[in-house]
């Protein structure tokens, strides 16, 4: 008597689903590969299945379930939103020059780090090189209105 799939047990539910419907399930590098972008780019439980679910076109939660090319569709595009590093590096130096010209500078009038990484951390609760393409661009525009504030200030003390 064959047993139905209903009746398996859910670590036999993968493999059940792979051989009868002819999908390939997910790899296990893939699945390494994908934890490991959700974790870089600071997406918790809630956005991992809802990733899978538009991945799958709704039909699963649970990336254990996905097949081979949903997995490949959504590491791509996870990729894609974290960002190459050169892109990466570009963002943390336009941040680095907003801040600067906001008056986060040494006596020597370098941009002072150290303040940088500190502002940084207060804005975002990570490290500066631990943020995504997607947190930068955030970053970007925070300290874009710090330098703009800085500027407007400036002014208005010169001319009171």
């Amino acid at each position: 008597m064959k047993r139905e799939h209903r009746d398996a047990p859910r670590s036999c539910l993968s493999a059940w689903s792979a051989h009868n419907t002819g999908k390939m399930l997910r790899t296990t590098e893939q699945n390494k590969a994908l934890h490991a972008l959700l974790t870089e780019l600071g997406l918790g439980l809630e956005d991992k299945e809802r990733l899978v679910l538009q991945y799958t076109n709704g039909r699963t939660t649970r990336s254990s379930e996905m097949q081979i090319h949903e997995c490949d569709y959504l590491l791509k595009g996870l990729r894609a939103k974290k960002g190459t590093e050169h892109e990466r590096d570009q963002k943390r130096k336009r941040i680095i020059s907003h801040m600067a010209e906001a008056g986060y500078q040494t006596p020597e009038g370098k941009p002072d780090m150290v303040a940088i990484h500190q502002w940084v951390k207060r804005q975002t609760k990570k490290q500066f090189n631990a943020l995504s393409g997607y947190e930068l661009s955030q970053l970007i525009y925070a300290a874009d209105k710090v330098r703009k504030h800085s500027i407007n200030t400036q002014k208005s003390l010169r001319h009171a």
